[in-house]
């Protein structure tokens, strides 16, 4: 089983490999220790081709298991083990209470007998799992986080990962491994970014995800649909050509010199009021009132003038997302190319890191 008391959203931790199955790629990030040092031990992307994953399920699983495979391939790991994510909005988690000192199994009894209040679906359509996450605010009882998943969910993706040759030792939540990462980089920052407001707006393909989190808690979530495939969508129809060729054009930065003003600077607006909008969302729904830093994510991070345009809509600071800083690299790893990726691996980073964290 997928999602459980093994092979879970909380599943024990070994060495591990942290696969990203994306809408447009695959992406992988393994991390060994060094003495007392995290190293990047492999890394490498594969594209999926166009409609294998809509909406986050996976319509047409032979795409997905072939890009897998040539992600495995191309990083040269002979690890199997892996750790894969659901996508935040396939995901059902609740916050239950149980009395301070509650077994494993007396949870796992007391979910299951109260299943139709708690799991938005028959159990024996469900994958969850559990993990007790401290006393609750009246210090007698116990909170604990409940996560489930629709079962054909799960299993298409874990069997997607065996197809290729590879085993789901734990099954995530994209939005845990945003608040992992973002953890992470912070301990790099004054008094290791302690009571700082993170805000990571990723632009992927198809949907862009505002995730606001603060020590260790994930405040907020947005995701609206806007992406890459918008500007591609533009560049094919401002210059007469397919998709798949302005896609192209796109990566290689191989466009006309009036391109920035007839196309990038309508689909940078568009992004920046969409942060905006997303920031002002987050600030009238909870108490919070600012963002001490913006990361920027995703395969659009990169594009001239997103961040300065951002600053300017959102008055928030506004860097792109390295969830690769501060790890040693190992030497056959092209640190050009990962630095380029980077700011697509936020996922594969915080998946990768489950084989040091059993808990988060």
């Amino acid at each position: 089983m997928a999602l459980g008391i093994n092979r879970s959203f909380f599943g024990q931790s070994k060495a591990l490999l942290g696969i990203d199955i994306g809408t447009s790629a695959v992406k992988l990030v393994q991390l060994s220790r060094i003495g007392k040092k995290l190293q990047i031990a492999a890394y490498a992307s594969a594209p999926i081709d166009k409609g294998a994953i809509v909406n986050g399920v996976i319509e047409k699983q032979v795409l997905v298991v072939n890009a897998i495979e040539r992600c495995l391939s191309r990083s040269g790991v002979s690890l199997k083990n892996a750790v894969i994510a659901l996508p935040t909005a396939l995901v059902t988690s609740r916050v239950l209470t149980f009395p301070a000192g509650f077994s494993d199994q007396a949870m796992y009894e007391q979910i299951e007998a109260e299943a139709s209040i708690h799991i938005p679906f028959p159990i024996e359509d469900a994958r969850f799992d559990f993990s007790s996450i401290g006393l609750s605010a009246n210090k007698v009882d116990a909170d604990t986080v409940l996560v489930c998943a629709k079962r054909d969910l799960v299993d298409n993706r874990v069997n997607a990962l065996e197809a290729a040759g590879a085993f789901a030792s734990i099954v995530d939540v994209e939005s845990y491994c945003v608040q992992r990462a973002i953890a992470q980089a912070a301990l790099g920052l004054p008094i290791k970014g302690k009571g700082f407001v993170f805000a990571h707006f990723e632009m992927g393909a198809v949907n862009t995800t505002l995730t606001v989190v603060r020590d260790h808690e994930i405040l907020f979530i947005r995701t609206q649909p806007f992406g890459g495939q918008q500007l591609t969508q533009s560049i094919a129809k401002q210059y007469g050509l397919s998709v798949e060729e302005a896609e192209i054009k796109k990566r290689s930065n191989d466009l006309p010199e009036d391109y920035a003003n007839k196309v990038l600077k309508s689909f940078l607006n568009d992004a920046s009021q969409m942060a905006e909008r997303s920031l002002q969302f987050f600030y009238t729904s909870t108490a919070f009132s600012r963002v001490d830093q913006l990361f920027l994510a995703g395969g659009c991070a990169g594009l001239p003038g997103l961040a300065d345009s951002i600053i300017h809509a959102t008055q928030a600071p506004t860097i792109q997302f390295a969830p690769h800083k501060g790890y040693l690299v190992h030497k056959r790893i092209n640190e050009r190319q990962l630095a380029k990726d980077a700011a697509s691996l936020t996922t594969a980073f915080g998946l990768a890191m489950r084989a040091f964290d059993q808990t988060k």
